[in-house]
């Protein structure tokens, strides 16, 4: 790989991602802008466009890896979140992580024990659709404290969110069993 294409390539690579896909950095994001971002710089990267040059088709693969995880991240709310939050210097606990929040930790057995309890496809059903408001609302909400520069607020509702994704995400495979 020349120098001026590793250096090019490098830089993008530590490039932040809003900034990867010319967007302003927050919650609220023009999907259509990084769609259209995506596809100009998946087609920018694409490998073919070097011929053999093995090592510059390896900085092109490299580069298009990167650029989709970038779209991945922004693309997913609770993702997108987890990225803002990562910049600003605030790590969200992974799933299997202790829960140190007593409501959410509340809300979240009260979650379980309601699944637990469903003895039917339409209580099943019923969970569902209230577990689906829920992100709804949690979505907006996240927008709200991020737009208010509440980051505290932004990190409790992204936990909030890794959870109700997670109960969406047993619904469904129960919805299917049924």
């Amino acid at each position: 790989m020349s120098k001026p294409v590793q250096a090019k390539h490098s830089e993008k690579m530590q490039e932040n991602y809003f900034e990867l896909f010319g967007l302003a950095q927050g919650y609220a994001l023009d999907e259509a802008a990084l769609e259209n971002a995506y596809i100009a710089l998946q087609r920018a990267a694409h490998p073919d466009r070097v011929g053999g040059d093995s090592a510059a088709r390896l900085a092109l693969v490299q580069q298009a890896a990167h650029i989709n995880d970038a779209y991945q991240t922004l693309k997913h709310p609770r993702r997108r979140a987890e990225y803002l939050l990562s910049l600003l210097g605030v790590t969200v606990a992974k799933d299997g992580h202790t829960i140190d929040d007593p409501e959410l930790l509340e809300e979240v057995l009260e979650q379980r024990e309601a699944l637990a309890e469903a003895d039917s496809p339409e209580a099943v059903a019923q969970l569902k659709a209230q577990a689906s408001a829920a992100r709804e609302a949690c979505l907006t909400a996240l927008e709200d404290y991020f737009d208010a520069g509440d980051i505290l607020a932004a990190h409790k509702e992204t936990l909030r969110l890794t959870y109700l994704e997670k109960q969406l995400e047993e619904l469904r495979l129960r919805q299917r069993r049924t």
